[in-house]
């Protein structure tokens, strides 16, 4: 998986690879090499296409405003278009937001399926549904998920709409999946951010604890949702083997499609030549 964005936590080592239980994720450092780290992959490891992926990471506690944010979005929608393009791999795009606050004391997870409805995902539990988790979890659980819903909101207005919106010059990516998560540690959270702006615009109140994390770091905290990596849609294209393998079929297809229409023409030829014998022949008298 392919991470672009935003870092809730810092990156634990300087390789740009995280190896999981599940699978990997690999840190594009500029949103702008995203082809070009894709590309290298591909060339070390050309049988990963189909499981290329590109999760896009926004924390809007770490913006100061969303205008800036847009314009970034735009881009890399523009560069995914261009990956899928170059590569001939349809890889399928995972949205996440993310966001600290004091109201709760361990990450949680929120993702949706094309199809399916919001299902609830906690480390120390098995997934469920929203009203489930909100029923056994109390009041808290209450709080959280209002905070949650704004998330949502905000999330569906600032970044999906940048992706899904039609656009003349760049074609609609749809994500075949959403992530919202929740926890009491992010690093970068700004005092003032879209986040927050966009709290006190809905809620007419300013500054409230529960808006901002108690922490900037963790060791027990994930850095991102490893559960979503086996779930994810296997991409389509061709590996570079299938793909030389389709090449030569194609080309020998047309040689036999040329030989065949080549000893056709001769035989035809050869019809035309013996028929004009035969007509001579027989226009010959027989005491000639």
């Amino acid at each position: 998986m392919l991470v672009c964005g935003d870092l809730p936590l810092a990156w634990p080592h300087s390789s740009p690879v995280l190896t999981v239980t599940q699978g990997c994720w690999i840190r594009v450092e500029d949103h702008h090499d995203l082809a070009q780290v894709a590309r290298q992959i591909l060339w070390l490891r050309p049988d990963w296409g189909r499981q290329l992926s590109v999760m896009v990471s926004v924390c809007p506690q770490q913006h100061p405003d969303s205008e800036a944010l847009t314009s970034r979005l735009l881009t890399l929608r523009w560069h995914i278009s261009q990956l899928r393009k170059a590569t001939g791999h349809s890889v399928p795009l995972v949205l996440n937001g993310q966001v600290g606050s004091a109201m709760t004391n361990d990450m949680f997870w929120q993702a949706v399926f094309p199809g399916e409805g919001v299902r609830v995902w906690r480390e120390s539990s098995a997934p469920g549904s929203v009203a489930e988790w909100v029923t056994s979890g109390g009041t808290p659980a209450v709080q959280q998920q209002v905070l949650m819903n704004s998330l949502m909101n905000w999330f569906r207005q600032h970044v999906q709409a940048v992706f899904m919106d039609e656009n003349p010059d760049v074609p609609v990516i749809a994500p075949v999946a959403v992530l919202w998560g929740m926890g009491p540690i992010l690093a970068g959270s700004l005092a003032t951010s879209a986040w927050t702006t966009w709290l006190s615009r809905h809620t007419a109140m300013q500054q409230v604890s529960g808006w901002q994390p108690v922490g900037t770091d963790s060791t027990v905290i994930s850095l991102f949702p490893d559960f979503i990596l086996p779930l994810l849609p296997e991409g389509r294209g061709l590996t570079p083997r299938e793909r030389t393998w389709r090449c030569a079929l194609g080309i020998f297809t047309l040689a036999a499609i040329a030989a065949l229409l080549s000893s056709g023409w001769n035989n035809r030829q050869l019809l035309q030549r013996v028929s004009f014998d035969i007509v001579r022949y027989n226009s010959i008298a027989m005491d000639d």
